[in-house]
């Protein structure tokens, strides 16, 4: 985790179902919190690295986005209730972009897809589903969505992206 401290010092994480299953888990049993560490803690991030359950920026257009692990299945409906565009993990098997809103600073409705290691025990549960995960991220340049699709070769290695 060094190397991503050394090149991300300061970086805003969303809570998500996996990370905090641990604390979830104590919250059930009735072990106070103060007895938990937080993920801050257990991975020894630096001080410049904030844990959120959500997350509103400014975009360069003057909108705003919301950030979420998991909000809701209608992704276009939630950003539409929460009147602003919004960006949502958690839906390994989808990559989305929908728009809405006004024509010339219309907002945006995203599932990015995951980076999930789909042989990985934290994944196994996936075996009993019908659908791949979609590998990828995504980034917002100028206040446009851009998804970022990962390719693989047939032994699972990143082929790269080329342009």
């Amino acid at each position: 985790m060094m190397g991503l401290y050394e090149l991300f010092p300061v970086c805003d994480v969303l809570h998500s179902n996996h990370g905090s299953l641990a604390l979830r888990r104590a919250k059930v049993e009735g072990i106070p919190m103060q007895y938990i560490r937080d993920n801050k803690e257990v991975l020894d991030a630096p001080d410049g690295w904030k844990w959120h359950f959500e997350l509103v920026v400014n975009l360069p257009n003057g909108l705003k986005c919301m950030f979420v692990h998991q909000l809701s299945a209608n992704v276009l409906q939630a950003a539409k209730d929460k009147e602003m565009s919004l960006v949502e993990g958690h839906h390994h098997s989808k990559q989305v972009i929908h728009y809405w809103g006004a024509e010339k600073n219309p907002n945006f409705a995203v599932i990015p897809g995951c980076l999930i290691d789909n042989k990985s025990l934290a994944y196994a549960y996936n075996k009993t589903q019908s659908k791949s995960p979609r590998l990828g991220a995504m980034m917002i340049l100028n206040g446009d969505p851009i998804i970022i699709p990962m390719r693989l070769s047939k032994n699972g290695r990143w082929v790269g992206r080329k342009r």
